[in-house]
């Protein structure tokens, strides 16, 4: 089936965008992100019909060409040894999977993507909004170990895919506000 094989391509795409988007040296911020998030959501895309409250202090910058939205820790993390640009990319795109066939496809599709891929987290959760969506976490090899967290959310037509990339040596620190961050997706 090709629909089948296209929301797990999707979140798979979105992982290899996050992978380009995070080596080398810090991108450059060019848009401030609210620093703070209230009673709505700090960040809105009415194009894409979200709405997400990005980490406090992260900023918007360039990222992947099919993210929606790339949020940038102002500063690079040098915790395991060279600079690395922590980032949270959202990605939507057209689907007409469902989230159980996403997640089956994702399963299959995300080993073969990184070097030293090693699965970490796989769990569905249901957001505050009451929307179901599915963690996916992983380790994997570029220069040094990463570490990945991805939220998949699928609605009927459309697929969302918010994912956040660190230093595994540093991840347990950036990993409470990207969760937090990731669990406040809203459709708007």
């Amino acid at each position: 089936m090709r629909s089948t094989r296209r929301a797990g391509v999707l979140a798979a795409l979105a992982l290899l965008g996050v992978l380009a988007g995070c080596s080398g040296g810090p991108a450059e911020p060019d848009q401030a992100a609210p620093d703070q998030a209230g009673p709505s959501v700090g960040y809105r895309d009415e194009t894409n019909g979200f709405g997400i409250d990005p980490p406090q202090g992260w900023r918007i910058g360039a990222g992947p060409e099919q993210a929606a939205v790339t949020f940038l820790l102002p500063a690079p993390d040098t915790s395991a040894g060279p600079p690395v640009t922590v980032t949270m990319n959202v990605v939507t795109a057209a689907t007409e999977d469902d989230l159980a066939t996403t997640v089956t496809q994702t399963r299959q599709q995300l080993p073969a993507l990184a070097p030293g891929y090693h699965p970490v987290v796989d769990e569905a959760v249901t957001l505050p909004s009451g929307l179901p969506g599915h963690l996916f976490g992983s380790t994997f090899t570029q220069q040094i170990t990463m570490r990945n967290l991805q939220l998949v959310v699928v609605v009927p037509g459309k697929i969302y895919v918010v994912t956040a990339t660190t230093p595994d040596a540093s991840f347990p620190r950036h990993e409470p506000v990207i969760r937090k961050s990731m669990m406040s997706l809203v459709l708007l």
